[in-house]
């Protein structure tokens, strides 16, 4: 099944991304990977490549951006 099934993120990189959004100011953003994408489907380049594409976006890579969300232990 998971052979047949696409991510939005796929598919909008394959359609070309977000190119002809309006564009940004130079906005700095940043991206944490999804647990259930990276882990279970093994998309981790589109979702960073949507984000590249918007004109004016700079992307800055998130330290730890591979960590997972349940592997994160707070300290009271």
């Amino acid at each position: 099944m998971s052979s047949k099934s696409k991510d939005s993120s796929q598919i909008l990189v394959l359609c070309g991304g977000f190119q002809n959004l309006t564009s940004r100011n130079n906005e700095r953003v940043t991206y944490q990977k999804s647990c259930h994408m990276t882990n279970a489907q093994k998309i981790t380049n589109e979702p960073v490549e949507l984000i590249k594409s918007i004109p004016g976006i700079e992307f800055v890579e998130m330290k730890d951006a591979d960590m997972c969300c349940s592997s994160v232990t707070l300290n009271p």
